[in-house]
């Protein structure tokens, strides 16, 4: 019987064999540290460099040696088998490795449950000599989008629809179609959403966490993205921060010229990816000591050390977009009666997209 794993299981397995095969970990592609030690954040399981073609294994009180090709050869099977593999399953076999992880014990390098840190590096930097050990968290684009904040049922966002609305135009609104075909009809109907509240409290009071207004703006973001074309970061902080812009007509409040919208999108993102939930209360602590490991898709491998966080906002930035859930699962999505006023609840989850290798380390603000 061979291993089932997960993309993002798989996905760390690659990364360490990678960084092994390698011998360098690379910020911002220049190559700065060189790799002394790959090991799990238990410390249990330990891949020691010594610069030549030999590793030295450390698996609990045993020693053994390998070939640092033979993690060379393993990275690239499973980053194959990945990208065959992940299509619509939740975990799957990669037979072509099944020997290697046996032999190298790899999959001990994997966390425990509850931790945000998925790998521990020792380094050494090649300009002044320090020995650093570093955590880093991993995120994998290889065959999918990894979502980077996530949402439930309660993560939903009540807005109150302003305008002539009745029980007709409500049902003709609700006919079949998608989220963005309801918001478009709202709109052309002279219709306009006002941010009312949200579902939970918690995902409002985490988005405090950002700034006292980000609720509000977070939310009409929400709304924008179901009124532009695609869903990028990008293009809905431009709609947000332009008045003129016909996108933002769905908005009851339509100028956000005066609030820096990028800059707190960005700090939202650098929360997401350091712990951040939609349902577990916040209190801004990072769990991760090295940084951020993202996964391009075609396996290109992004560094981002805590001292290089700026860098990293700026990447998470310029390469995530907004995604609809499902409408049934989370009940969202159609506009409904309460009292004397008709309300819409909307939700967009977070994902990391499309990274492009010119792009690596850098963006633009």
């Amino acid at each position: 019987m061979y291993r089932s794993l997960n993309k993002g299981e798989w996905s760390e397995i690659y990364v360490a064999c990678s960084l092994v095969f390698s011998g360098d970990l690379n910020i911002k592609n220049d190559g700065s540290y060189s790799i002394e030690s790959i090991s799990s954040v238990n410390g249990s399981y330990s891949v020691l460099l010594n610069g030549k073609d030999d590793v030295t294994i450390k698996l609990n009180l045993s020693d053994f040696t390998m070939k640092r090709s033979e993690f060379g050869q393993a990275a690239q099977a499973i980053l194959n088998g990945i990208k065959s593999g992940a299509g619509g399953r939740r975990s799957f076999p990669i037979p072509k490795v099944e020997k290697f992880l046996k032999t190298s014990g790899i999959l001990d390098i994997r966390p425990g449950s509850g931790s945000r840190s998925d790998i521990s590096v020792s380094a050494r930097n090649k300009y002044n000599g320090s020995s650093e050990e570093m955590t880093f968290s991993i995120k994998s684009l290889i065959g999918g989008r990894p979502t980077l904040l996530n949402v439930s049922e309660k993560s939903g966002i009540i807005f109150k629809i302003v305008g002539d609305m009745d029980e007709a135009l409500a049902k003709s609104v609700n006919s079949p179609g998608g989220v963005k075909d309801r918001i478009s009809s709202l709109r052309k109907n002279g219709l306009r959403l006002e941010y009312s509240e949200y579902r939970n409290k918690t995902f409002r009071d985490n988005l405090y966490m950002v700034d006292s207004r980000f609720p509000m703006i977070f939310a009409y973001s929400v709304a924008v993205y179901y009124s532009v074309r695609g869903g990028s970061l990008d293009s809905i902080i431009n709609a947000l921060g332009d008045p003129q812009n016909r996108d933002t007509e769905v908005c009851s409040v339509r100028d956000f010229s005066n609030f820096p919208v990028r800059y707190k999108f960005r700090e939202l993102l650098m929360h997401a990816a350091s712990g951040m939930t939609t349902t577990t209360v916040w209190k801004g602590e990072y769990d991760v000591s090295g940084g951020y490991i993202i996964v391009g898709g075609s396996g290109e491998i992004y560094c981002f050390p805590q001292n290089r966080l700026q860098e990293m906002k700026d990447f998470l930035l310029k390469n995530s977009c907004m995604d609809t859930p499902s409408t049934e699962r989370h009940k969202f999505g159609y506009v409904y009666k309460s009292g004397n006023d008709y309300f819409i609840t909307l939700m967009a989850q977070i994902r990391i997209c499309i990274v492009k290798s010119q792009d690596r380390g850098t963006s633009r603000t």
